[in-house]
């Protein structure tokens, strides 16, 4: 009877072991997760003319060397004048997701004869900020707030007359917008700028 026990301890003892080990060699296993990397067709600012036909051009996502899901939420109206964001998302098994944005400027086709570009003097202190037109009511604009020490590029959009308008979007000094924008001439436009470094006075920039 005494081997019997001793017998029994013996295998308890090898079993107890041998589990050890397997959640040992578990715990040393490493998983690889890919996380999605987004990739847009076309480009992230468009305009198009009111009435016209959109088409998004879409994004692909990768994970590793797979293809991922891409969903959408968002809509163009093309027959509203206004500025649309379609949002592109793509999760991976793991739950980890990535996030991208398309803005879509329905413009009035009578912007077409408007041309904002050129150089603008803040009238507080004289910098400068430049107006690049991109295309029919699209254009870029450099230093967004008239300041000497932090220049931040935006996109802005010409919707209809003198009306502009610029959209929350990602910058180098991370999300912006401002609102109220608009020309208050052809010369001459004011907007406040909305970002955690930038203080919320009407910004007042004159044409050179």
């Amino acid at each position: 009877m005494r081997k019997l026990i001793q017998l029994i301890c013996i295998c308890l003892a090898l079993f107890s072991f041998s589990s050890c080990e397997k959640d040992l060699d578990s715990a040393n296993v490493s998983k690889i997760t890919y996380f999605p990397v987004l990739t847009m067709k076309g480009d992230q600012f468009v305009t198009i003319t009111k009435g016209a036909t959109f088409t998004d051009l879409g994004v692909t996502s990768k994970l590793g060397d797979q293809s991922g899901e891409v969903k959408v939420s968002g809509s163009v109206d093309p027959n509203t004048i206004g500025v649309y964001t379609l949002t592109y998302t793509s999760t991976n098994p793991d739950g980890f997701s990535s996030t991208t944005q398309r803005y879509v400027g329905v413009v009035d086709p009578a912007v077409s004869a408007n041309d904002f570009s050129g150089s603008y003097a803040r009238n507080t202190n004289g910098v400068i900020s430049v107006w690049t037109k991109v295309s029919t009511g699209l254009y870029k604009v450099t230093n967004v707030g008239g300041s000497p020490s932090l220049s931040v590029t935006v996109y802005v959009y010409n919707l209809t007359g003198n009306e502009i308008k610029v959209p929350l979007q990602e910058t180098s000094n991370g999300p912006l917008e401002c609102n109220p924008a608009h020309f208050d001439s052809s010369t001459q436009y004011s907007w406040i700028v909305l970002n955690a470094s930038f203080g919320t006075a009407l910004r007042t920039f004159v044409k050179l």
